[in-house]
């Protein structure tokens, strides 16, 4: 068993700007409810797991899993819709053949992540690392932080989605 480490200062600065950034951007509109259910989920998990004295190594485990899900499957959901609206940006003849692959990746994405989703809560109950049931459906507030938070978000040292895809342009 270790200590924990004090893993909520680094998440609770990243996680507001990527969700409110999401739900800023009409492209990625259809991602919205799965970003907020994946940051429901993990701040629910952190928030639980930074109370507890020592994580044991499966709790480690378990919790890189849901980090990990974030790339595999929150954050790519939102990259693939990226990829979709500006596959027209990119050179080459294979436009048509890059949408319909980054079309399929979609439709598979969309089917396996509440899957997912859902098994990481089974699990997240298991480890003893949710304090309370989940709604997904309960809507929640995501803020980037203001001057009474010592741990805003800096948004002068990131890029915004809009301003990611105003160079793809």
């Amino acid at each position: 068993m270790r200590r924990v480490p004090n893993i909520s200062i680094s998440f609770g600065r990243g996680s507001p700007r990527v969700i409110s950034e999401v739900q800023a951007t009409p492209v990625l509109e259809e991602s919205v409810s799965a970003i907020e259910a994946y940051g429901t989920l993990l701040t629910k998990i952190v928030e639980t797991a930074v109370e507890l004295p020592e994580l044991s190594e499966a709790h480690q485990r378990f919790l890189g899993r849901v980090v990990g899900f974030f790339y595999g499957g929150a954050w790519n959901y939102v990259a693939l819709l990226v990829s979709r609206e500006t596959v027209d940006l990119s050179p080459g003849e294979n436009q048509d053949r890059l949408r319909n692959s980054i079309d399929e990746e979609i439709r598979q994405l969309r089917t396996e992540y509440e899957r997912e989703l859902n098994r990481l809560t089974e699990r997240a109950e298991q480890f003893e690392l949710l304090s309370e049931p989940l709604d997904f459906d309960e809507p929640r507030e995501w803020t980037t932080g203001g001057s009474d938070d010592e741990e805003t978000f800096d948004t002068e040292e990131t890029a915004s989605l809009s301003d990611i895809r105003g160079k793809l342009e």
